[in-house]
C-alpha cells in the first residue's frame, strides 16, 4: 500500500501581474509565476493476498498550455493568463507478476495540444514507462547494503 509519482514536467514562466511602484514616476514590477507542465503518473501499489502478483492503480495527468491570453493591468502594463489543457487517464487493479516488467504507454490524444510546452520543436506522440515492481521480503529489507545477491540477480535477472 505504497505510492510513487513519476513526473517530468517543465516549468514555464509568465507575468501574472504587477507590484505597485513605491514612487510616484517609477514603474509598476512584474511579479513572475512558473507554470508546471509535463506528465505525472500516480502509482499505487498493492500485494494480492498470495503474495505472486502486485496489483497497481495508476492515474496518468498531463498538462500543458495553449499560449497565454493578454490582460491589461491599470496604466497599461499587460500580464498573461495561462490557457491550460488537462487530460487525464485512470487505471486500476493491473495485475504485474513477480520479476516481470509493466511498460507503461501514455499516447497523447489526437485533439491535444499536450506536448506544446516540451522542449523540443516536434511534440511527442508517446510516453512509455517501464516499472517492475519487487515483493521484498523482510529478510532484504534489513540486509545491509553490499549483501551478495544471488545468481539470477547478479546477471540482470532477465
Amino acid at each position: 500500500n505504497e505510492q510513487a509519482i513519476i513526473q517530468t514536467v517543465r516549468e514555464i514562466p509568465y507575468v501574472t501581474g504587477f507590484q505597485e511602484a513605491d514612487s510616484a514616476n517609477a514603474k509598476p514590477e512584474p511579479i513572475i509565476g512558473y507554470l508546471e507542465v509535463g506528465l505525472e503518473i500516480t502509482v499505487e501499489c498493492r500485494i494480492d493476498s498470495e503474495k505472486k502478483l502486485t496489483m497497481l492503480d495508476l492515474n496518468t495527468t498531463m498538462t500543458d498550455t495553449t499560449g497565454f491570453e493578454k490582460r491589461w493591468h491599470k496604466k497599461g502594463y499587460s500580464y498573461q493568463v495561462p490557457k491550460l489543457q488537462i487530460y487525464k487517464v485512470k487505471c486500476s487493479d493491473i495485475g504485474v507478476p513477480e520479476g516481470k516488467t509493466l511498460l507503461i504507454h501514455s499516447p497523447f490524444p489526437e485533439d491535444h495540444e499536450i506536448g506544446h510546452s516540451f522542449e523540443s520543436d516536434e511534440r511527442p506522440e508517446n510516453i512509455l514507462f517501464l516499472l517492475k515492481p519487487v515483493i521484498a521480503d523482510e529478510d532484504a529489507l534489513s540486509a545491509p547494503p553490499n549483501a551478495k545477491k544471488d545468481a539470477d540477480s547478479a546477471s540482470g535477472g532477465l
